[in-house]
């Protein structure tokens, strides 16, 4: 099987944003976008009204200039690093929301911790 496209790796990590984003955009025109055998771009538009334009290409995601679309040379792995190294807000969100989901693993297995055992003789 085929590792997926470019596009739809871009499609697929702009559908999984899920909290610090106010909207995002698959870009198909600009100086750069949308042009043949250019990296697939994309407008997101953060909770903080931060806006970034970004690709994604075989070597990892990028930031682009706005009005140029070129590409600042930092790679980033995933969409979920560059947004968190390249907005504090992002960042602060998705630590809290850590955070929230450790306190809860946490408090279900300190309850189950707390529960008896029931020992039955037979």
């Amino acid at each position: 099987m085929d590792p997926p496209s470019l596009s739809n790796e871009l499609t697929l990590s702009l559908k999984e944003l899920s909290f610090g984003v106010q909207s995002s955009e698959v870009l198909s025109t600009g100086p750069v976008a949308g042009n043949a055998g250019v990296p697939p771009m994309a407008k997101i538009t953060m909770s903080d009204a931060t806006e970034f334009i970004v690709r994604v290409t075989e070597l990892g995601w990028q930031v682009c200039d706005p009005v140029s679309q070129a590409p600042n040379p930092t790679r980033y792995e995933t969409l979920d690093d560059l947004l968190t190294a390249n907005n504090p807000t992002y960042a602060n969100i998705r630590q809290n929301l850590l955070m929230e989901k450790l306190l809860a693993v946490a408090a279900q297995q300190s309850s189950r911790d707390e529960e008896p055992n029931h020992v039955t003789d037979e």
